[in-house]
Parts: structure tokens; sequence; C-alpha cells
């Protein structure tokens, strides 16, 4: 039975805010394991809770090390509700590891990438409607991690700033250790992780449609595609990059001033009693 074995912490979030980063950097430590594809979000019910812990610790390769997950929907509180509940449930003392940037940018980014895998057009992002409760919401920092402290110590909850990923490594990698208990130092770190809104930009509409279809939802499910490219000529292997990827990458129309200037009004609230709650003033935030 592998049931008395349990996640050691949790990168909760936030969405675009360096999460895949934090997942590759605690993957490249030895003594801890993580699912090789980011976003497991078993703790969704709608999501993968309903294939149970078996199936969810079979994501895992080492059961021995310290275990993690990195999925930013478990952030999205006005999505996905009780995943605090569920991750308290399965084990109370996890770590919950919450990393956030400037909230504006977030939901500008945010906003990239929504659009980019056409989920929404730029009408759904004007003040009142659903793209724009997305945005706001996941940047609501204290809301989301409100959620969190209903179930689990502030001495297990612990804020990261995105920027310091990029500025300050080393103290991110000692800061890592200290909280997750880990014996050795990081291994050196190479390149911070591409940004998935630049790679989503040069995916083509078509593909993007494509994927969302019946026809290859049962292909995939099936395991048609498997071995499948790598075994066309090298001329079709050209031809099938070219209707997924375009030669250009796709221009997002930016957010309307109106829209930003919505949000900077509806999120400060939030980021006092954030700032306050996470012990950091967040300087170069410009809110």
């Amino acid at each position: 039975m592998k049931h008395d074995v349990h996640l050691n912490f949790a990168i909760v979030g936030a969405m675009k805010s360096g999460t895949s980063t934090l997942h590759s950097l605690l993957a490249s430590h030895h003594e801890v394991d993580l699912p090789a594809a980011k976003e497991t979000n078993f703790f969704i019910e709608e999501r993968n809770y309903h294939k149970g812990i078996e199936w969810y610790l079979s994501q895992f390769n080492d059961l021995t090390k310290k275990l993690g997950d990195a999925s930013p929907n478990y952030s999205k509180a006005h999505i996905f509700p009780n995943v605090p509940e569920r991750l308290y449930q399965h084990n109370p003392e996890i770590k919950i590891l919450y990393i956030v940037r400037d909230p504006i940018e977030r939901a500008v980014s945010h906003y990239k990438h929504l659009i980019l895998r056409d989920e929404f057009n730029e009408d759904d992002f004007l003040p009142g409607r659903d793209g724009y409760s997305n945005l706001l919401n996941t940047s609501r920092y204290f809301f989301q991690i409100e959620k969190y402290r209903k179930h689990f110590s502030d001495d297990n909850i612990h804020i990261l700033d995105f920027k310091d990923l990029s500025k300050n490594l080393i103290s991110v990698k000692k800061e890592l250790q200290l909280i997750l208990g880990l014996v050795e130092e990081f291994p050196d770190y190479g390149t911070i992780h591409k940004n998935s809104s630049d790679v989503a930009a040069r995916k083509s509409l078509m593909y993007i449609k494509l994927k969302r279809s019946n026809i290859y939802n049962q292909i995939r499910k099936n395991n048609i595609i498997s071995g499948l490219y790598d075994s066309l000529p090298q001329f079709l292997q050209i031809q099938v990059r070219k209707v997924k990827f375009t030669d250009k990458p796709r221009q997002v129309p930016p957010l309307p001033e109106r829209t930003l200037e919505d949000l900077k009004k509806d999120l400060r609230d939030d980021v006092t009693s954030f700032k306050d709650f996470a012990k950091k003033n967040f300087q170069h935030w410009d809110l």
C-alpha cells in the first residue's frame, strides 16, 4: 500500500508568475521528485481528483523523495473551490509555495495567454465580464491565500517573489532549501524557463482549434498519435510543423487602458492586505 506516502509541498500559483521556472528549479534537486508533466490538477474535483490517490502517486518516479506538485489552478478559488481543504485532508503539514508578481503584469500576461488560446475575445475583458473577473480574481493574491489560511498555519504558507527568480536566484535556492528541509544545496541552474505565452504566440489558430476537436481527442485517447510524427518522412514532418506553428508570432492587442485602470482600482485593497500578510513591500509593483 502506498497510502502512507504524502505530498510534501505544493506550488499553488499564481498563474503566469514563474511557476514553470520554480517547478524546473525544484525538479533539478536530487532530493525532490515532481511529476514530469507540470500541473497534475489532482486536487481539483472537476479535473483529476476522481482518479484516486493511486493514480496520483503513479505520476511520481521516486516516492522516497520529497514530493511536490505544481498546479497554478490551485489558486483559482473563484473557479475551482475547495482545493485547500483537499490538500489539508491529504496532508496538514504540506508546505504551500505561492509565487507572485506585480498583479497588473500578471493580469496582462494572463490576458495574452487566454487570447492566444482562443478562449476569449477582447470584449470579454471589459469590466463586469467573465474574462475581466478571471484576470482580477487570479491577481487577488490575498483573496486566494485566505482560502489556505482557513486550513493551514501561516508557518506552512510561503510567499515567493517572481522577480527574485531572475535577480536573486541564490537567495531563492537557500530559502527553498530551508523551507523544504533539503540537506544538500541546489545544483547550478541554467536558463530561466521560457514563458509559455511566447510559445503560444507561434502556435497557429488552426492547430489550437484542432486540439479542441472531438476527432483529435479520440485519436489521442486511443494512442494513435504516439510515435506517428517520428515515423513520418522529413518533408511531411516539415508540413506538420507548418500547421502547428506560424512563421510570425500572432499579435495580441493590448488590454484597453480603461480595463487596466479598473484592475488597479479593484486590486488596491487586496494588494494592501497581501503585503501586510506577506511582510514584503513589493516596491517594484505598480500599485
